[in-house]
């Protein structure tokens, strides 16, 4: 049976794993928080696609806003190329906060059946634990993959803690842009079985 989660807590649950936002934006941050995730998406990519937006308070907003909606962010209300666009104005980011992009590539590893997808992780335990939660319905590592790859830096858009519906992994998610993914590469049967469990805090 699938947990059902209030806003609220998941509002709570993200700014209990976000540093607080910069004190100039932070009424305008709150703001966004309390609205419904709808009319928060529908807010946040208004202020990205004004004239001159403000990143200080996009920044933010934007990484708040796709724990918001996860583990599914990208969808017909908030398609890719809205978030590419978003992640454009933003800039690279660290737990919501404007940072300098890393210079060299990044070994990243992820769960699912699409190699292709934005959110990888630097630890395999981690991305096939979040595989095989995902969404409170549990599925055994034989029927999702892990893939890995060295990830660009140009790829990058953002890194945060990684959570799932209330949950969290202890590691980070890095989203980035799936047009900009190398070569990606299958872990065997043997490596995904000698991969442990990754802890996950309630």
């Amino acid at each position: 049976m699938r947990l059902i989660i209030s806003e609220q807590h998941i509002r709570e649950h993200i700014e209990d794993h976000l540093p607080r936002p910069p004190a100039a934006v932070r009424a305008e941050v709150d703001r966004l928080m309390h609205l419904r995730t709808r009319h928060m998406c529908h807010e946040v990519m208004r202020l990205a696609e004004c004239p001159h937006p403000d990143r200080d308070l996009l920044a933010p907003a934007a990484v708040r806003l796709w724990l918001r909606m996860a583990p599914s962010p990208i969808g017909p209300s908030v398609p890719l190329e809205r978030w590419r666009a978003l992640w454009a104005v933003t800039g690279y980011t660290v737990d919501g906060e404007p940072a300098e992009r890393p210079s060299t590539s990044r070994l990243l590893y992820r769960g699912s059946r699409r190699p292709y997808g934005v959110c990888w992780t630097e630890d395999p335990a981690s991305a096939l634990a979040f595989a095989t939660a995902h969404g409170f319905v549990e599925r055994s590592a034989a029927e999702v993959d892990l893939w890995a790859t060295e990830m660009p830096p140009e790829a990058l858009w953002a890194r945060m803690p990684l959570g799932m519906a209330g949950r969290r992994v202890v590691c980070d998610e890095w989203v980035v842009d799936p047009d900009l993914i190398g070569p990606v590469r299958r872990w065997t049967t043997e490596e995904l079985a000698a991969t442990p469990r990754a802890r996950v805090l309630a």
